[in-house]
Formats: C-alpha cells, structure tokens, sequence
C-alpha cells in the first residue's frame, strides 16, 4: 500500500505523512513535506484530489450520523489528518464507535491526539494490511459489533492496488462479511476526465515512489456493483451529495470519483 517507504537518499518518510501534508495535517515531517513538495510541483492538482476525498468523507459521515449509523471502518488508513471519521462522527454522536485499520502503527502522541475516543464512545487502531480480512475484520470485532451495520471506508486508497491484487475482490470480501444495512464509502483515482491525466499523476506517484492505478468508471462500478448506491451514484468526487444534486466547488477538475453504496438485505 505504500504506508511505509523510504526516499532516495536514505531520509525516512511514510504515503501518510506525505497525504497528511497534501491535506493540510499537522502529522508530517520535513522529509515528508519535501516529498509533498515534490508531487504538488509535478501535478499541482493532486493537492486537491487529496483534499477534495477529505471533503467527500465529511459529507458522507455527516449523512450516515443522521442516518442512525454509529460504527465506522476505515481501511488503509495510515495516519488520519484530524479532522477524521471520529472527530467528525462523534460530534454529532458521542456514542460512535470507529475502528481505524492500517500497515503503520501510530505513535503513542498520535494515540492520544489522533485516536482520543469521547467517553461514551470508542476508538481504535488496529495493524493489518489491507489485503488481510482476516486479521483486520477478527482485530475490528474486539470494537465493532459486526452483527449491526458498520460504514466501511477505503478512500484514495484502493488505486495504490494493481490489478493482480483484485481491489474488487477486497472491497467484496470485507463487504461479503458485514451485516445487511452496511455502507461502504469509496474515492478512487481516474484518468477519464483528461488526456493527460494518467502522465501527470504517474509523474507526481513516481517522485515519492509509489504507482498509482487509475480506473475508469466502468471498472469502479465493478467494484461497488453488489450495492445500492446512494444519491447521484458513482460520480466526480466535487459533485456528491446524498440528495443527488451537485456540489460546485471551484477547485479545477480534480480526477477522482466518489460513491457511498448501501448493502442491502434483512437486517438481523
């Protein structure tokens, strides 16, 4: 998933530092930065992809609150920038239960700061990758109650995965074992909106060493198609909201997609 790597001259920076940077976080260091610098300097619009997916999450947690949802799994986390799934769930619900799952392993100032949980509530970060179901759904249990819904999230993170590590196939894995009355949240990475799309984002992932695989609509919609979508469907990541209509925002085309999808079935 490129949550741990290394830079050319041996200085150590992690994908989550870098994206905490792109979002304007506090969780990063210089040598992240740097690389930070270096991908907005290839591709200025990846700052907004990356901003643009935060912006997605808040809307959509706004509305699974609202919607009676109070368990959330975030997958392929790293290290969330804050506001996160749990500052923004909890403040509305303080009962919210998040589980945050990830290869890199949180500090303890970052437990404290990042992961604090209200009273009533409970947060949790638990180490597996985001291939492992196993581990990470059997770690998630000792938070969530697996047999009422849970809102599963993988944002910006599913195109870090080549084909041969079947995204599809983990997303309906995860999705396969939780309850009837289940979200998923999915951002994923397109070349459809430009020409030139795919040569500047694969410049911008080159010079922090990471390969990005952006899909197109069709093979997103793969990846969601045992679900009900939510509001306007699978669309551009500016333009969701769960009644349907647009969100302009004036930020340039940004090539990503957004989707919240439903599982539908007899809640237990």
């Amino acid at each position: 998933m490129g949550e741990g790597m290394q830079s050319s001259n041996a200085e150590p920076f992690t994908a989550s530092g870098v994206f905490d940077c792109l979002a304007a976080g506090c969780d990063h260091s210089a040598a992240e930065q740097a690389a930070a610098a270096r991908m907005v300097n290839v591709y200025p619009t990846v700052q907004a992809g990356v901003r643009e997916s935060r912006a997605f999450m808040r809307r959509a947690i706004t509305y699974l609150v609202r919607e009676g949802v109070d368990q959330f799994l975030d997958i392929g986390t790293g290290i969330p920038t804050k506001p996160h799934i749990n500052h923004i769930a909890q403040s509305l619900n303080p009962r919210s239960r998040i589980v945050y799952a990830g290869s890199r392993r949180p500090t303890g100032d970052q437990l404290s700061r990042l992961f604090a949980s209200s009273s009533s509530g409970a947060v949790d970060h638990v180490h597996a990758d985001i291939g492992d179901t196993d581990r990470l759904l059997s770690s998630a249990a000792a938070t969530l109650d697996f047999s009422r819904p849970v809102a599963v999230s993988f944002l910006a993170v599913l195109h870090f995965l080549a084909e041969a590590d079947d995204p599809a196939g983990v997303v309906k894995s995860v999705m396969g074992r939780v309850a009837a009355g289940s979200y998923l949240l999915l951002t994923h990475g397109t070349y459809d909106f430009s020409p030139l799309d795919e040569k500047l984002i694969t410049a911008a992932y080159s010079a922090i060493g990471l390969s990005a695989n952006g899909r197109t609509r069709e093979a997103i919609l793969e990846i969601v198609d045992d679900l009900t979508l939510v509001g306007p469907g699978l669309c551009p990541v500016t333009e969701w909201s769960p009644e349907g209509s647009s969100v302009v925002r004036r930020t340039g085309s940004v090539p990503m997609y957004a989707a919240l999808g439903v599982k539908k079935g007899t809640l237990p």
